[in-house]
């Protein structure tokens, strides 16, 4: 597998965004949908996963009040709306883009030490592949949209 990288979107990105394909299912968000948000809320940090210059995923990390439902952590930062873009999944990017979070963290957020995210309960696939990425579950339920979601937390050592 080619080396990926980790950087915080630009509105020049939109055009990546807009190719983006994504399976259509309840428990994933469409990076451009994502990224609209991101801009009316402060706080929100939407995150390409890039192979070179091709984006091959997505993420956002929330920082701030919304982050307050997952964890009494007030140095925590919420991961949500984790993708791979379908002509890139099952290639291992997925498990390498959540290896390289946590140094991201320390790297642009040197405050953080614990990186938070629910995952639904009927959703197992997600739950095993965050556990073998180092997050453990919190013992934590929350309710999102009417469904039950774990959440699970792994801390991030500082340099």
């Amino acid at each position: 597998m080619e080396a990926i990288q980790l950087r915080e979107a630009m509105i020049e990105d939109i055009p990546k965004l807009e190719n983006y394909a994504i399976e259509s299912n309840t428990y994933m968000i469409k990076p451009m949908d994502a990224l609209t948000e991101s801009l009316h809320e402060t706080g929100k940090h939407p995150i390409l996963i890039l192979k070179g210059n091709d984006l091959v995923g997505f993420f956002i990390l929330q920082f701030g009040i919304g982050v307050s439902r997952y964890t009494d952590n007030p140095n925590a930062v919420l991961f949500k709306a984790h993708s791979i873009d379908l002509r890139y999944q099952s290639q291992g990017y997925t498990k390498k883009s959540l290896e390289l979070l946590p140094d991201y963290v320390r790297e642009y957020y040197p405050d953080v030490d614990e990186i938070v995210l629910s995952v639904a309960v009927d959703n197992i696939s997600s739950q095993m592949l965050y556990v073998r990425s180092g997050f453990l579950n919190s013992l934590k339920r929350i309710n999102i949209n009417g469904k039950v979601e774990y959440v699970l937390a792994k801390k991030v050592k500082s340099h």
